[in-house]
């Protein structure tokens, strides 16, 4: 189950990617909120994100890790990620990465 401070991909649309990673920042009924990481991602997308459907970026298989002003994605296992319809949902690039936040 996601908890606030918890990187994420919301909804089906936003590719799972690093740029399209986002934090929840708190959950107001069965609705997620959150920011999204990447600077990049942010300087095309300045609102906020909602959604009553996040995927953990671990349920991918990946791992993000942030230090300082950089997130470095990586491959750790085989994705469990679902999409609605309970269709498999993979990582979208080649890992590892790191971009700026």
């Amino acid at each position: 189950m996601p908890k606030v401070g918890d990187l994420v991909i919301f909804g089906e649309c936003d590719a799972p990617e690093a740029n399209c990673i986002g934090r929840i920042t708190h959950k107001d009924g069965a609705m997620w909120h959150g920011k999204y990481l990447s600077q990049r991602t942010r300087e095309r997308y300045t609102g906020d994100l909602c959604d009553t459907m996040v995927t953990l970026v671990s349920d991918f298989g990946v791992s993000a890790f942030v230090a300082g002003k950089k997130m470095s994605v990586k491959s750790v296992g085989a994705s469990v990620a679902r999409y609605s319809d309970n269709a498999p949902r993979k990582w979208q690039e080649t890992l590892p990465r790191t971009i700026t936040i």
